[in-house]
């Protein structure tokens, strides 16, 4: 919490000499690169960083002619802004697995200044834009069909009014988040209210309250890391200021600012994700780009993961009715491979042994490592190789659950944890009719000396002859 009241306090004292004597403006950047890991270029999900957690977000963004004076016929006509370049930089902290503390803004941008800019020279102008500081808080889980964020937020005005780069006012407002994730497909959709405690018009142009929605579709192709989705973002003026802009003669479309855009996110090592995508403008509003280009990457690092050591296989002198199969002395109940002679490496099992099926178990010799928040460490890969081929040669196994569990009470990442090891037996080719992935958070103690945060897997359904 330190550490977020300090990130707080530092923004509020570079925004100051900003906000000394605040004037409304237009702001032409609205491309907001959304919170959350694993998520859309645009529209915010339902889900929140795991406490503890530190996300940073790095999107480079060009919008090709974002100021033009619209026509009646709902064209565009000369420029304001004939071109602007941006790096938006976000920082995302979790307080707690329903609470996250986002800090983000466009550090620097670059304006090409048009002719007809009412205020600032022609040429290339350089400024950072407003400040947001958003609270985001989980209210349901996606396992309980939908998962909800609300977020309250403030903007400062960090940027420059002068070049239409900042609202040159302090806005606050909140938005709502939905989602839902299934193994080969996502969507999310938010709504939102901006005040503004002061309007203007410029050129037509209003800056005043807004709705703000966005919708998202996507889907990942099996086979392979990536998430290619679709989105519709924008915003309605609802000021004041509407009804005089009207009959003065603005376009209504100039005062519903939205955006069509398609992106692709790839998962990498090292708790990397890259981002690239692109779109147009759907209507000739203020902020709105003839097209829109970006590209970004994002890391989240995993914590370190508190380890348990596993106690030593029970080996006794057998007595009268103890029963102990493979002979290497470890009792058949608390063997991991009763019909097996266990090697020297304590494990019950054969040396090269990944995944054994006990009973009603599949049991993982190593565990599944996260490198991130969700995503898989490469190091994982081979015990869950092993386990594709075990059920390859075993489809008796008609129904596997898997069982995802953290040392925090946090069952929505404990089930994205689950649903992502499911994508990738899925990817490579066990048929997901015979999967369900289930999150349990920290309700079930670790047995054996598991790790806290692991993967297990229970075998629901034998297919019989």
């Amino acid at each position: 919490m330190s550490r977020a009241l300090t990130l707080i306090g530092l923004c509020l004292l570079l925004a100051a000499p900003a906000m000394a004597a605040p004037a409304p403006a237009l702001d032409v950047q609205r491309f907001r690169p959304a919170a959350g890991f694993d998520g859309f270029a645009a529209v915010e999900v339902g889900r929140t960083l795991p406490a503890g957690h530190l996300q940073t977000q790095l999107v480079l963004d060009y919008g090709h002619r974002p100021a033009t004076v619209a026509t009646g016929a709902g064209g565009r006509a000369g420029g304001l802004v004939d071109g602007l370049f941006a790096a938006h930089v976000r920082i995302a902290l979790g307080l707690a697995d329903f609470a996250e503390l986002d800090l983000s803004m466009a550090a620097i941008q670059f304006a090409s200044i048009g002719d007809l800019h009412p205020n600032a020279e022609v040429g290339t102008q350089v400024s950072p834009g407003d400040l947001e500081i958003a609270g985001r808080f989980r209210l349901l889980t996606e396992e309980r069909a939908l998962g909800v964020v609300v977020t309250p937020f403030v903007t400062l005005p960090t940027g420059r009014p002068v070049l239409l780069l900042s609202r040159g006012v302090p806005t606050f407002g909140g938005r709502v988040a939905l989602s839902r994730t299934w193994t080969l497909m996502r969507f999310a959709v938010h709504v939102g209210f901006r005040f503004a405690p002061a309007s203007s018009v410029t050129r037509g142009a209003v800056s005043d309250h807004e709705m703000q929605y966005g919708a998202a579709v996507g889907i990942a192709p099996p086979g392979t890391p990536l998430v290619v989705g679709l989105e519709l973002t924008g915003a309605l003026v609802i000021g004041p200021q509407r009804a005089a802009a009207i009959e003065a003669g603005v376009p209504g479309a100039s005062l519903a600012p939205t955006e069509l855009l398609a992106s692709v996110r790839i998962a990498l090592p090292s708790s990397l994700s890259l981002l690239a995508g692109g779109g147009a403008g759907v209507t000739p509003s203020l902020g709105v780009p003839v097209f829109r280009a970006f590209a970004g990457v994002t890391w989240t690092p995993e914590l370190p993961e508190i380890t348990a050591p596993r106690p030593p296989p029970l080996r006794l002198k057998l007595k009268p009715g103890a029963q102990d199969d493979d002979h290497d002395g470890v009792l058949n109940d608390v063997d991991r491979c009763p019909d097996e002679q266990e090697d020297e490496d304590d494990d019950d099992c054969p040396e090269g042994d990944l995944v054994v099926v006990r009973g009603d178990r599949i049991l993982l010799l190593e565990p599944i490592r996260f490198a991130g928040v969700t995503r898989i460490d490469e190091a994982s890969t081979p015990v869950l190789d092993e386990l594709v081929r075990v059920l390859e040669r075993a489809p008796g196994l008609a129904f596997i659950r898997i069982e995802g569990h953290t040392r925090s009470d946090d069952r929505e990442l404990s089930r994205l944890r689950a649903l992502e090891v499911m994508r990738y037996l899925v990817r490579a080719g066990v048929d997901p009719t015979r999967l369900e992935a289930v999150g349990y958070g920290a309700t079930v103690a670790p047995t054996d000396g598991a790790l806290p945060d692991r993967i297990e897997l229970r075998i629901l359904d034998v297919a019989g002859p």
